[in-house]
């Protein structure tokens, strides 16, 4: 449970970080110039819980404690990120 632990934080920061690269600083295709891609939030929220879905099926649905704290993170991450955004609109 552990190694579980330690590797759903590791891909959430991992995953987080190469979202934010893709969107904010490299950019995409034209082919994905539109929501959910573009937009930092809806893209690291449905990568996120499309990664942990992903791999709580292929370990034969072994690994569900893994499941249910990424998507937990998750939403909870981009919660604080819509909160975050409403609080700095002036």
């Amino acid at each position: 449970m552990i190694f579980e632990i330690i590797l759903t934080f590791i891909l959430f920061f991992l995953i987080k970080a190469l979202v934010f690269y893709f969107t904010d600083n490299r950019g995409l295709p034209e082919f994905l110039n539109y929501k959910p891609y573009i937009c930092y939030k809806c893209c690291s929220f449905w990568t996120l819980l499309t990664i942990y879905s992903t791999i709580f099926y292929i370990s034969n649905c072994n690994w569900w404690f893994m499941m249910i704290v990424g998507a937990l993170i998750t939403v909870l991450d981009t919660v604080a990120l819509t909160v975050d955004e409403n609080n700095n609109i002036v």
